[in-house]
C-alpha cells in the first residue's frame, strides 16, 4: 500500500492511498469460499454448486460492494493504527463517494482513493508567563441575609383577606382587566378575570403594579402604559395601550416572626442567630469565590488573547456544541416542570438548532481547554494517579449511576485537577491587580469552575406557598 500524507486547512489531514489489487482479490476469494459453505443452490449440496450459479444467487454487484466496503474499512483502520502521531478526531471521510468508487472498482486491480480526517490543532501560545491582568473585587453584601429571610417569611406566611383598606405594596391582589389599543379596541388575548398579582417590583408590568396601589375593593382604574413587544401575543410590537383594571379581592400576608422556631422550621439551625451566621458565612464565602473566579476569567482571557489563531476542525466544534446542549437539557430536566417542558419542546430539529446556536460558546470552551492543556504540557503539570482515583471514586458515589464509564469519571477528574493546578500556576506567575467592583467591562468568558452561586438555606427548607 502506498500512502501520501498532506496537511490541509481547518486542521485536517489528507491521505492519498493506493491499494494493490492482491488485497481485494484476497478478500473476494475468502468471501466466496465462506459463502459457498453456507449458501443453498437448488439442486446442489452446500459447497458443490458451480461458482457461476452460486455467484448469480448471491448477486455479483452485492458481493463487489461487500468486498469494497471491507477493503476500505480495513485500510482506514490500518492507517489509524500506523499514524497515531496525527492525533485524529472522529472518523475518516472519503474524498470520493463510495458510489463513485464502486463504479470504477475492479476486484484484483489497484484501487486509488483519498481519505480525509480532522486532527487536533497545533497550539501556539505567544505568552502565558508574566501576564498582567486586572480583576474586580467582590464585596459581600450582607443585606442579602435579610432579603433571604424575608423570602422564606413570605413562603411561610398566612394569607388573610382585607376589606377595610386600600391596596398596598406586597398585597396579593386579584383583578379583572382588559387592554385597549390607541383606537379603543380590545387587544386579543389581553383580557383576564380573576388574575392574581403579588404587588412587588418585577412581578408584573411595573406601571400596573404602581397604579393598583391605593385602589379599594371593587374600584377600577385606567392605566396608560407602553405595552412591551410580544407581551400578550407573539409578534405584537411595543405599543401605547390603556390597561383597565378592577380590584376584586385583596389579601395580605401575615409574616411569621423571625425567631428560633422560624429558623428551625426552614433549616437545620436551632436558633435565628445561628441561621443568620450561617447565611452571612455563605455570602462571604461566595464573594471570595466570585472574586477568585474574576481572577481566573481574566487570566484565561489573557492567555487566549496571546494564543495564535486556531483553525478548529468541525468535528471538535460539533462535539463540544453537543456537549453544551446536553448540559443545558440536563439542567432543564432537573425539576418536574422542566422535564415536562422538555418533553413538549425537545425534538430532533430543536436540538440541532441548539447545537448550531451554541457553536460560538463551544469554540471558546475548546480554545480554553486547549490552552490549559498546552500550559500543562509545557510546564509538566500532571494529576497524581492517587488523586485521580480518589476523586473519580467520590464523583461516582455522588452520581450513583453504575452505567457511567469509570474511565470517563477518571478523565473528568484528571481534567479538573490539571485545570486547577494550571490556574494556580498562572496566578503564581502573573501580575494581578485587584480593582474596585464595577470598574471593568463585563467579563465575556464563563467561569472556569462554577456558575453563579445562589444563597440557599441548609437542610430541610420548607418551600410551600401558603
Amino acid at each position: 500500500m502506498k500512502v501520501t500524507v498532506e496537511k490541509l486547512p481547518a486542521s485536517q489531514v489528507s491521505f492519498d492511498i493506493e491499494i494493490e489489487g492482491e488485497k481485494s482479490q484476497a478478500i473476494y476469494d475468502r468471501t466466496v469460499k465462506q459463502l459457498s459453505k453456507s449458501i443453498n443452490v437448488p439442486g446442489f449440496r452446500k459447497g458443490k454448486a458451480p461458482r457461476e450459479l452460486m455467484l448469480r444467487q448471491i448477486g455479483k454487484e452485492k458481493l463487489k460492494a461487500n468486498v469494497l466496503e471491507e477493503l476500505l474499512q480495513t485500510t482506514l483502520n490500518d492507517l489509524a493504527k500506523e499514524h497515531t502521531d496525527i492525533h485524529a478526531i472522529g472518523s475518516f471521510d472519503l474524498g470520493t463517494s463510495f458510489e463513485d468508487l464502486f463504479v470504477t472498482f475492479v476486484i484484483g486491480t489497484p484501487l486509488e482513493f483519498k481519505a480525509i480526517i480532522d486532527v487536533h490543532p497545533a497550539i501556539k501560545l505567544t505568552q502565558y508567563k508574566d501576564l498582567s491582568i486586572k480583576a474586580e473585587q467582590v464585596d459581600p453584601d450582607l443585606t442579602e441575609v435579610d432579603k433571604t429571610l424575608h423570602e422564606y417569611q413570605v413562603k411561610k406566611a398566612t394569607v388573610v383577606p382585607v376589606e377595610d383598606r386600600a391596596v398596598d405594596m406586597e398585597d396579593l391582589v386579584t383583578i379583572d382587566f382588559k387592554v385597549l389599543d390607541t383606537e379603543g379596541q380590545e387587544i386579543e388575548n389581553a383580557t383576564e378575570t380573576g388574575f392574581q398579582i403579588s404587588l412587588e417590583k418585577g412581578e408584573f408590568l411595573e406601571e400596573v403594579v404602581d397604579g393598583l396601589v391605593g385602589l379599594s375593593l371593587g374600584e377600577s382604574k385606567e392605566i396608560a402604559i407602553d405595552l412591551p413587544a410580544d407581551f400578550f401575543n407573539e409578534g405584537q410590537s411595543e405599543q401605547p395601550v390603556t390597561f383597565i383594571a378592577t380590584v376584586t379581592d385583596i389579601k395580605v400576608r401575615e409574616l411569621p416572626e423571625l425567631d428560633d422556631e422560624f429558623a428551625k422550621s426552614i433549616s437545620a439551625k436551632e436558633t435565628i442567630a445561628e441561621l443568620r451566621e450561617y447565611l452571612e458565612t455563605r455570602i462571604i464565602d461566595d464573594a471570595k469565590a466570585n472574586a477568585e473566579a474574576n481572577i481566573n476569567i481574566a487570566l484565561i482571557n489573557s492567555v487566549l488573547e496571546n494564543m495564535a489563531e486556531l483553525e478548529l476542525p468541525s468535528t471538535m466544534i460539533i462535539r463540544e456544541s453537543e456537549r453544551v446542549v446536553q448540559q443545558q437539557l440536563e439542567w432543564l430536566t432537573q425539576t418536574p416542570e422542566g422535564e415536562k417542558l422538555a418533553r413538549q419542546i425537545v425534538t430532533k430539529e430543536f436540538v440541532q438548532s441548539l447545537v448550531n446556536s451554541n457553536q460560538p460558546e463551544a469554540i471558546t470552551r475548546i480554545k480554553k481547554s486547549l490552552a490549559i492543556a498546552e500550559i500543562a504540557r509545557l510546564e509538566d503539570i500532571t494529576a497524581p494517579r492517587a488523586e485521580v482515583i480518589d476523586g473519580a471514586t467520590k464523583l461516582g458515589q455522588a452520581i450513583n449511576d453504575k452505567s457511567v464509564d469509570p474511565e470517563l469519571l477518571k478523565q473528568i477528574t484528571e481534567d479538573e485537577i490539571i485545570t486547577t493546578k494550571v490556574m494556580e500556576w498562572l496566578k503564581a506567575n502573573s501580575n494581578i491587580e485587584i480593582v474596585p467592583a464595577g470598574s471593568l467591562k463585563p467579563l465575556e468568558t464563563e467561569d472556569l469552575e462554577a456558575d453563579e452561586q445562589v444563597i440557599e438555606v441548609e437542610a430541610e427548607v420548607v418551600t410551600d406557598d401558603n
